[in-house]
Formats: structure tokens, sequence, C-alpha cells
């Protein structure tokens, strides 16, 4: 039997991820912007990442999955 390797990953390359994947889904119109912000917002909130980064570092992730969006 072999043992799987742990492999973590760093939660805020994991939030970014999730912008850019949520930011998908709105252009593709299957998610409403404020929808998807609002709840990235609370999760990164949740998560522990605002206290860890700051609300500003947060908001410029947001931004720069979000800004191409219409």
């Amino acid at each position: 039997m072999t043992q799987a390797a742990h492999i973590s990953a760093d939660p805020l390359d994991v939030f970014r991820e999730r912008c850019e994947a949520q930011a998908y889904l709105v252009e593709a119109g299957a998610i409403a912007f404020l929808d998807a912000v609002d709840n990235l917002q609370c999760d990164a909130d949740f998560d522990g990442l605002v206290a860890r980064v700051g609300q500003d570092k947060i908001q410029a992730i947001l931004a720069a999955a979000f800004g191409g969006t219409r």
C-alpha cells in the first residue's frame, strides 16, 4: 500500500482561482455578478483570508478577476 502525497495549496491562490472561475461564469451569464462577488467576499471572510491579508488585498484580487466582466 502506498501513502498518498500530501499536497497543500496556499488558500490565497485557491481564492484567486475561485475568483477567476466565478468571473468566467458571470461572463457566460450563468450567475449574477453581485451574487458571485458577495459569495466570494463572504468566503474570504469566513476562511480567514481578510484577517490574514486585509480587505484591500481581497478587493484587489476580486477587481483583477472581475475587471473584464460585463
